[in-house]
């Protein structure tokens, strides 16, 4: 438990999808991190006197009660979902991490740079309101993630549950440069367990898909160059094998799976397939088999009347240029498809020549999926392809901490920053002015 009354620094709160992250401004790593997580007991008679005397459990005590509890994760994508379990959360965090009310300190919370203004304004009344809170701050994850390499310029790439970039100049974002792929790791794990089927492993249950999430952290990569060339080449495909020790004792052995599964942030899923020749449905067969009786009970039906076969015929050709047409147009699409190099290589263009070349030499990568060896060059590699004059030098400065942590280090920093004091929205002004001023007292964009 922290003693807030021994100190008068900030209290920094990272409010993760997936992982919370809480602690004092100053430190250089939080106090507690738990998952983002609440569960309540389900509507039925539980005989574990534990639990009766507590309905709502938080974080690691919620998971380890799932099998009794019902729970729910309130944050998806960086927006907050679900107001009521939210809030349990930060009760939490003030009265069982903290001990005791934390009106007198201010507290700094992190945000989407997606978050709507509702979810603002929301957040903001919870903390005035509820904990009565007096001095507040709501900032975007993004600037505080540049802010822990001690700048505040640059660009900002985080890829975690999903995949997000914004440009940021004198600790501002620049309008119409946030974008986001709807690509993260719950994909790649997905896509991974796909593969893994093929070679005759199947992960189902909840611990196999912890250990499918370890073994994914622990042997995937990003190839460098084209992927392709490094499977025709037989000297360089064996070096890719590594073995991975199952609990069961088990050793598994896996070589393309470790990088096609994070090709999803450089090529559609569809053209991955293609390429390197996969097939993963296993009920293929079965649907051919379908398909075949639905012909020839179609066949029947066209017997019986003649007339109505040619107007079927009719349609039919209408339908297949129709779907060659929309087959043609979903290519097109494939090939236009954001990916990560090409999002930020989008965004780039509406900025001035010379900021952008700035920007760019400072390339904030955080988030779990950017921890997988390779990002740094294959990510430069393919902006290079893209930005074939005035190319910039691609700069990624290396973290001395996590980079899950990123942006609550770099709330510590700006929350002990005393030049910023003037920043802090205050529980006289909220009142005075309403809770609409968060948008202009709290405004991060230029």
């Amino acid at each position: 438990m922290i003693d807030i009354n021994s100190t008068l620094e900030p209290i920094v709160i990272d409010n993760g999808s997936i992982t919370m992250k809480v602690g004092l401004g100053g430190e250089d790593s939080p106090y507690s991190t738990f998952p983002t997580v609440v569960g309540k007991e389900q509507a039925k008679e539980i005989n574990q006197k534990e639990i009766k005397l507590k309905e709502t459990f938080v974080g690691k005590q919620a998971l380890k009660r799932s099998g009794i509890l019902s729970t729910q994760s309130p944050i998806k994508n960086g927006i907050i979902e679900n107001w009521e379990a939210m809030e349990e959360i930060w009760n939490y965090i003030c009265f069982d991490l903290f001990g005791e009310p934390i009106n007198e300190v201010k507290v700094l919370l992190t945000e989407s740079i997606f978050n709507p203004k509702e979810n603002r304004e929301k957040t903001a009344e919870i903390w005035f309101e509820t904990f009565n809170t007096q001095i507040f701050y709501l900032v975007p994850s993004n600037i505080l993630q540049v802010y822990s390499f001690g700048n505040s310029s640059g660009t900002s790439i985080n890829s975690g549950a999903n995949t997000s970039m914004c440009f940021i100049n004198e600790g501002r974002i620049i309008k119409g440069s946030c974008d986001q792929l709807d690509i993260g790791g719950d994909d790649v794990t997905q896509f991974l367990q796909e593969l893994l089927v093929l070679k005759g492993l199947e992960f189902k249950t909840y611990k196999d898909l912890q250990t499918l999430e370890n073994l994914k952290k622990c042997l995937s990569f990003y190839v460098v160059d084209d992927p392709n060339k490094l499977l025709q080449e037989k000297e360089k495909a064996n070096k890719i094998v590594r073995s991975y020790e199952l609990k069961d004792g088990q050793r598994i052995s896996l070589g393309m799976e470790r990088f096609v599964c994070t090709e999803l942030f450089f090529q559609p899923k569809e053209e991955i397939i293609d390429l390197f020749g996969l097939k993963l449905s296993e009920n293929e067969k079965e649907n051919e088999k379908e398909l075949e009786n639905e012909k020839e009970q179609e066949k029947e039906k066209e017997k019986e009347n003649e007339k109505e076969k040619e107007k079927e015929k009719e349609k039919e050709k209408e339908n297949e240029k129709e779907k060659e047409e929309e087959t043609v147009f979903k290519r097109k699409t494939k090939k236009e498809m954001l990916n990560l190099p090409r999002m930020i290589y989008k965004n780039a263009q509406n900025i001035d020549l010379e900021l952008r070349k700035t920007l760019l030499s400072n390339i904030i990568l955080s988030g779990g999926n950017t921890n997988f060896g390779g990002i740094e060059k294959r990510l430069s590699n393919e902006l290079k392809l893209l930005i074939n004059e005035n190319c910039p030098q691609f700069r990624f400065p290396s973290s001395t901490f996590p980079s899950k942590y990123m942006a609550w280090v770099g709330g510590s920093i700006f929350a002990s920053l005393g030049h910023y004091v003037n920043s802090w929205m205050y529980k006289e002004l909220y009142e005075e002015s309403g809770v609409q001023c968060v948008h202009t007292l709290l405004n991060h964009f230029i």
